[in-house]
Order: C-alpha cells, then sequence, then structure tokens
C-alpha cells in the first residue's frame, strides 16, 4: 500500500511515542492499528493480573484521514479497509475483556468523534444518512454522531436513544460510575463542561437525560455549545439547536476551473470550499473547514431548529416563546463560557509540541 500525499515528505516529524519515549520515528503507518491494539491488550492484561482497576481510552486512528490499513478491502476503498481494520480491533478488545472474566464490570464505550469528511469523496468518507453538513461542521451531519456502549447487567441490552450525550460527558460519568475516592476528581466535576448520564446509562430513559431534564424534573435550562476553533457558533437548548454561523459551502465558482478551484458537486456536496486538499496539510491528512468570518455565514437573528422533529435542519423555527427561551438561555451560556476563557487565558499548562519543525527533546517544547 502506498502512503497518502505528503507523507513521504513529512514522516521525519510523525514519532510514535510510549509515554515519554519515541518508539518508531517515522511511524510505520501500515502497522499502527496493530501496534495499538496489542498495547492496549498488554495494557488491560496486566491490569487484570494486578486486579487493578483500569481505564483505557483507544484513541484508533481509522476510519479518520489519511487512512493507513495493513490489508485492502473487498470494496477496494481505503475507507473500507480502515472500517475492516476498525472492526478487527474492536472486536480483540471486546473478546480479551470477556475472556479475562470483566465484562460485568467494564463500561465499554464505542464512539466517534465527528462526521464523515465529505470532502474525501462519498466512497471514501461514509454518509449522514441525510443529515445537513459532514465533519467540521456545526450542522447535525458534522456533529451527530453513533456510539454503542456495553456493561453487562448496568446498561439495558438492544435499547435505542437519541437523547443527547456529548463526548465531554464521559469524563464526569466514568467518575461518577467508578464513586472516583479522589477528593479533588469529584470536585473537578464542578469545572467540567460535560454532566454525569450515568444514571441515563441504566434505564436509556430520556427523562433523565440531563440535557433534557434538570434537577428539578423541569426543562433543563443548560446549554451545550457547539464551536468551530475557539469561536462559539452554536448551541443546543433541550431539543433546539441555535445557530449563529454556519460553514460556507463550496459554490459554483469554487468548482474545478473556476476562480478559486474545488470540488464538483458530483464528487462532494455540502463541503467547505478549499477544504480537503491533501498536499497542504502534514502526513497526507485533510485540510479542515475554515472558523474566519470568510469561512462562515453569521445569521442575524440566529437560525433554529427542533432536532428532535426535524433532525435533518429543513424547517427553521419562527419567533416564539420557544425560540425565544432557547436563545436566551444559549446567549447566557455563551458568555459565562466566553468569560471563563478569558480567565483562564495563559494559565493553561503547557503540553509536549509533538509537531515542533526541530527534533529536540519533547520536553523543551512547551505549546499552547
Amino acid at each position: 500500500a502506498q502512503p497518502p500525499a505528503g507523507y513521504a515528505r513529512s514522516a521525519a516529524w510523525c514519532p510514535l511515542i510510549a509515554n515519554s519515549t519515541i518508539v518508531q520515528q517515522p511511524t510505520y503507518m501500515h502497522g499502527l492499528a496493530a501496534n495499538l491494539r496489542e498495547h492496549a491488550l498488554r495494557s488491560i492484561q496486566a491490569a487484570a493480573a494486578h486486579r487493578r482497576p483500569w481505564l483505557h481510552v483507544f484513541a484508533d486512528p481509522h476510519p479518520a484521514a489519511p487512512q493507513f490499513a495493513a490489508h485492502g478491502a473487498p470494496d477496494g476503498t481505503r475507507f473500507g479497509a480502515a472500517l475492516a481494520e476498525l472492526d478487527e480491533t474492536l472486536g480483540a478488545l471486546l473478546a480479551e475483556i470477556d475472556a479475562l472474566g470483566q465484562a460485568e464490570s467494564t463500561l465499554v464505550v464505542f464512539a466517534a468523534v465527528s462526521g464523515p469528511a465529505l470532502e474525501s469523496g462519498r466512497a471514501e468518507s461514509g454518509h449522514t444518512g441525510g443529515l445537513r453538513g459532514g465533519k467540521g461542521q456545526v450542522w447535525e451531519g458534522g456533529l451527530r454522531v453513533p456510539a454503542i456502549v456495553r456493561w453487562r447487567g448496568l446498561v439495558p441490552a438492544a435499547t435505542v436513544s437519541d437523547a443527547p450525550v456529548r463526548s465531554l460527558d464521559w469524563l464526569p460519568t466514568i467518575i461518577s460510575l467508578a464513586r472516583a475516592p479522589v477528593p479533588a476528581a469529584r470536585a473537578a466535576l464542578r469545572a467540567l463542561d460535560g454532566v454525569d448520564q450515568s444514571r441515563f446509562l441504566r434505564t436509556a430513559v430520556a427523562a433523565f437525560n440531563p440535557w433534557l431534564i434538570g434537577p428539578d424534573g423541569l426543562g433543563a435550562t443548560r446549554a451545550q455549545l457547539h464551536f468551530c476553533g475557539a469561536r462559539v457558533i452554536g448551541a443546543r437548548v433541550r431539543n433546539i439547536k441555535i445557530l449563529w454561523a454556519t460553514q460556507r459551502w463550496a459554490q459554483p465558482d469554487d468548482l474545478p476551473g473556476g476562480p478559486r478551484g474545488g470540488w464538483a458537486p458530483d464528487v462532494c456536496e455540502q463541503c467547505c470550499p478549499r477544504a480537503g486538499w491533501a498536499e497542504r496539510a502534514p502526513f497526507g491528512a485533510q485540510s479542515g473547514c475554515g472558523c474566519d468570518d470568510s469561512s462562515l455565514d453569521w445569521h442575524n437573528p440566529p437560525l433554529a431548529f427542533d432536532v428532535a422533529a426535524d433532525r435533518n435542519e429543513t424547517r427553521p423555527l419562527g419567533a416564539g416563546a420557544l425560540y425565544d427561551e432557547a436563545v436566551a438561555l444559549a446567549i447566557a451560556e455563551r458568555a459565562r463560557v466566553e468569560r471563563e476563557l478569558a480567565r483562564i487565558g495563559d494559565d493553561a499548562p503547557p503540553a509536549p509540541c509533538l509537531t515542533c519543525l526541530v527534533p529536540l527533546p519533547l520536553s523543551a517544547w512547551p505549546c499552547r
């Protein structure tokens, strides 16, 4: 298999790191999934052997671009090969948990991080099932993703819900389910943007979802915020979604031969202009949708949709009590978060820089 465009000249800056040790540089990308899978299995086995509780976050590189898979797929696409390898990894992890007798004491969460990268083309990105937009966009096609949860004996099997659970919810939920004894961990719940979904997981009843129903049994008043980069451009209050801005889609003059160049409608619909060009991003990855004013369409008054009744976002809500309440709560939450971000400012702790252009020790490169 050939690496995607850009990887050959960027490979030297792509190390595989275990804790603070570089174990491969450049990383052999076609063996990455297998390396990560074996590392996860060893970690779980070691914890079980010593009867230690464990938390393993398996950030599988599949099927996001760039797509490296050790073997091909029957359909001949990189996307299909990536999905097959992802399926193999998930099966191996679940089989090991079962073999260790830990299925009744282990919460397994399988979740996606975004909708499909439309700029890769239909055959290489999956589909949204009719939802608008895709990866990098605040339309439901970019935000609404599948998740599967398993905990035998705690999470009811074969139940389905479309009540909202955010990626940010998993940390407070896991802390709650683990009955974390560390006082600092419990205190940190007040500073987290997610909510504890443990009661909802046990029942799959929407009335126990904190994003829908508040502690008083009435409608929740806390808004979920949707970001583009560092900018808040959307929010959701219960089932009402507010959009102050949306990603601008490619227009006819973005097509090949036009003044800006871009994607043809039969290749990519609802795509961001100039996004997806592999040669412009490291390691052959796609460039994303922009978040500057030239990449966004602003809406005043903001758009609003009932995404429970109108998941494809085709019927904007008009002015009224429901609209006014949702917008007011969203504005208040946006202002609160922006004040908090301004307060934190440069106090955020530094993190190792993995993409610096000079190969110095990781500790010498604090990046914010």
